[in-house]
């Protein structure tokens, strides 16, 4: 599989909220009607991240090297990890506070030294191949991805060592290659603190919190399935998703946001959703990207990863007749008010077919830019194909 280019810049997520915000339209609107608005389309503007959960893939012993070289291999955007500390204080990869289900050997992850844990097999219990495999450290992890392109989010189980987590992702120049997950506001502020440029997401206790991490200056924020879903199907959210629909419909929204208002309520801040699938298949992680996710935690990378694949099929598959009909109502439109800058769209419109048919999203993206700049009053129309395309990948 090939690595997905993934931008991380803040610029990038907070474009994620062309889903939310009212297109300008010029003053001077088109002679002939613009193409009546169909559905949008269901994926948000944005890259979609694929994270493997533990690094783990079927078959391979979660929250090891031979997993995460799996997981580099395979061309994943990241590899969430979880962070514990030993008897003697240092910081070693491992999900549980026992050593039980993931090793050959017994007790809490706190009670052990690190000499002690090292002596553990972490490996075979998924297979003789993988038998002698460690619990590795940190600094372990970090110098087996360097370099790869693969990220890591960083599951902080323990805040007691922010600063020493940070130290030593500075020392390796990993900073830039790290995400780093706190569980409290206070945490995230003293990664702030230590390290402004330190890119975060917050593993948030209840839905409730996330106003209070997006006020601290949290860039991403995890939401819990059932948390998106039930949010879905309340008699308020529907009441309030309609309104948004409706508004599209009047060419008032470039998109009517998300159907869950969970999801929305971040995302109008300016902060995208990641989510915790672990093992679901196909159609429930297509269902959470649908509902505004950007970045999915899944067990199953191979699934998500052709889910992506498709997601990116279907853009292309979508803008050709997008961009078609609107190119033919400014054709027409042209002929009528022999309009200069319609002229100019028209141009921009033919580029961007023609990229669209060589699947080159980001020359596509570039033509509908221009195209927009002219001011023919398609503004709308325009952001509406960008919005399929994920043009805010570009930004």
């Amino acid at each position: 599989m090939t690595h997905r280019t993934t931008s991380w810049t803040r610029k990038a997520a907070l474009a994620v909220l062309t889903a939310a915000v009212a297109v300008p339209l010029a003053l001077a609107g088109p002679a002939h009607a613009a193409p009546e608005r169909t559905a949008p389309f269901p994926y948000p503007d944005a890259e979609l991240t694929l994270v493997n959960h533990r690094g783990l893939s079927p078959g391979f012993p979660e929250n090891t090297l031979a997993a995460f070289r799996n997981s580099i291999a395979m061309g994943v955007d990241a590899i969430e990890i979880d962070l514990r500390l030993t008897k003697d204080g240092q910081i070693v990869i491992l999900h549980d506070d026992t050593v039980d289900r993931t090793t050959d050997g017994t007790g809490r992850i706190g009670d052990l030294t690190l000499a002690q844990v090292k002596a553990l097999d972490a490996g075979g219990h998924a297979g003789e191949e993988f038998a002698g495999e460690r619990v590795p450290t940190y600094t372990e992890t970090l110098e087996a991805v360097k370099g790869s392109g693969v990220r890591l989010l960083l599951d902080i189980k323990d805040a007691s060592r922010v600063p020493e987590i940070v130290r030593i992702t500075q020392e390796h120049g990993m900073a830039s290659q790290v995400i780093v997950g706190p569980r409290t506001v206070q945490a995230l502020g003293e990664f702030k603190r230590l390290d402004p440029g330190l890119t975060t997401l917050g593993f948030i206790a209840t839905a409730a919190d996330a106003g209070a991490f997006i006020d601290a200056g949290v860039d991403y924020i995890r939401l819990w399935p059932e948390w998106i879903t039930a949010s879905r199907d309340t008699t308020e959210c529907k009441a309030d998703y309609a309104a948004r629909v409706a508004a599209y419909q009047r060419g008032e929204r470039s998109h009517p946001g998300s159907a869950s208002c969970a999801v929305e309520d971040v995302v109008s801040r300016g902060t995208p959703v990641w989510s915790t699938t672990n093992d679901a298949g196909y159609e429930a992680m297509d269902e959470l990207l649908g509902l505004g996710a950007t970045g999915l935690l899944s067990d199953v990378p191979a699934v998500l990863k052709q889910l992506l694949d498709d997601i990116d099929a279907k853009r292309f598959t979508t803008a050709a007749p997008q961009i078609a009909e609107l190119r033919a109502h400014v054709k027409a439109d042209r002929k009528d008010r022999h309009d200069r800058a319609l002229k100019q769209v028209e141009k921009n419109l033919n580029q961007a077919r023609k990229y669209v048919r060589a699947r080159d999203a980001g020359r596509a993206c570039g033509a509908l830019h221009e195209a927009s700049r002219a001011g023919s009053g398609y503004a709308g129309d325009i952001a509406s194909v960008r919005f399929t395309l994920a043009c805010s990948r570009f930004a």
